[in-house]
Parts: C-alpha cells; sequence; structure tokens
C-alpha cells in the first residue's frame, strides 16, 4: 500500500462533524493510494431493500444489514464512476460473505494473491481487469459496538504494516463517525428545545393576554 496519503486522512476526519463528510473524507483518501482500486465503507442499519436486495435469498433475518455509505477509488481501463453508492453489493446481510463476516463477528480480513476465478469472488472480471491481488476488511468498532465495515481491493500484496495501517485508519473513521453522530444528536436536540421554547412562550402569550397578568380570580379581578 505504502500510502503517506493515510495521515492526512486521519486529519481531515478528525476535523469534520458531519457524518457524510467524514465517510467521503475517508474512502476518497484511501481512494487516492497508488495501489488501491476501490475503498469502500459499509454501515450497519435496519434492512430497507429486502425485496430488490441482491442477497435476499442469503439474508437469515431481513431486519439488519449494511449499507453501502461511501466509495471511491482509481479505475483503469473504461473509465466508472466509483463513488456510486447503487448496484448488486450496496447490502450486505450480517453473517453474509466477506463483508457481512466481518460485520458479525468484528474480526478483520485479509486476502492476499487473490485470483479472479476463486469461488467467492462475485465480479471475476472487473477483479481481473482491475489487477486486483489482495483484499482487506476492517471492522469500525467504537467502544465496542460494531458501526460497520471499511473495504479495500489493491493492487499489490499488502504487507503486515499495510494492514497495520488499515487498521488504524479504521479505528479513526470509527471515533470519527460516533463523533459525528453525536454532533447531530446535541443539535437535533438544542432545535427540538429551541422548539419548545417557542412553543412555550407563544402559550404564556395567549394565557397572559393584553393584560400581561396570570388569573381569573373573582379577587384579581376587582383589584384589576
Amino acid at each position: 500500500m505504502n500510502c503517506d496519503q493515510l495521515p492526512k486522512v486521519m486529519i481531515s476526519m478528525a476535523r469534520t462533524r458531519s457524518q457524510q463528510s467524514v465517510l467521503n473524507s475517508i474512502v476518497q483518501g484511501v481512494g487516492e493510494c497508488p495501489n488501491v482500486a476501490l475503498a469502500r465503507i459499509w454501515l450497519l442499519s435496519n434492512g430497507d431493500i429486502c425485496d430488490t436486495c441482491h442477497f435476499h435469498d442469503e439474508c437469515p433475518a431481513q431486519t439488519h444489514c449494511l449499507h453501502l455509505v461511501a466509495s471511491a477509488g482509481n479505475p483503469r481501463g473504461r473509465k466508472k464512476d466509483y463513488s456510486r453508492l447503487v448496484g448488486d453489493f450496496r447490502r450486505f446481510p450480517l453473517g453474509v460473505r466477506k463483508i457481512g463476516r466481518v460485520a458479525a463477528t468484528g474480526e478483520p480480513l485479509l486476502l492476499e494473491n487473490v485470483q479472479a476465478n476463486e469461488n467467492w469472488i462475485v465480479n471475476p472480471k472487473w477483479t481481473k481487469s482491475q489487477h486486483i491481488q489482495s483484499f482487506a476488511a476492517q471492522p469500525l468498532i467504537y467502544h465496542d459496538e460494531i458501526l460497520g465495515v471499511l473495504g479495500i481491493f489493491d493492487r499489490s500484496h499488502l504487507s503486515p504494516s499495510d494492514f497495520e495501517w488499515i487498521r488504524i485508519v479504521a479505528d479513526h473513521a470509527a471515533v470519527s463517525i460516533a463523533n459525528a453522530r453525536a454532533f447531530k444528536e446535541i443539535s437535533d436536540l438544542k432545535e427540538r428545545l429551541q422548539e419548545e421554547n417557542n412553543y412555550l412562550r407563544l402559550e404564556v402569550s395567549e394565557t397572559l393576554g393584553s393584560s400581561g397578568i396570570v388569573g381569573v380570580s373573582p379577587g384579581l379581578r376587582n383589584v384589576m
């Protein structure tokens, strides 16, 4: 992998509060590494397209699955948009295929000397045309909670140090995603509090009426 871009990716993650911006910065930064063909992130969420999902028949529960949320890379040959989030691999059921198993177990995966005709390869033509030699997948874990998976298809033989770098990036990504979600929750809470305050002010204003005094007892009427 040998990518000087990765420290910059982690700095960019730390400065970003929007979850989608965090996700995009990760895959775009990793995707700029010289030998990376494709970098993708799937996050765990509720099942939503079960009827049309490519892995419908393999899904054990159809309640939760991995959603493809960010994608980037360096296509060879005919240029393709690797940022697209549609296609057969936009969802992976938990425990199904390589990505699903990493999410289900929390165990990272490194496959070297990848051959296009291996039975786990879903798209042999693409694997061969892009000269894929390695596949790495790291779980995104924050406080023992699995948030998703970072997957990388590489055109070189990933070394143990390369795999460790991917692990470091994944750890920083998990923290950044959790922080972005926390900022979003705080922002939503502030917005709800503001709406409630505005509602309460309106209620008080309507209760006071033009007199500005709360109360309708006979004694108060006489004083007024």
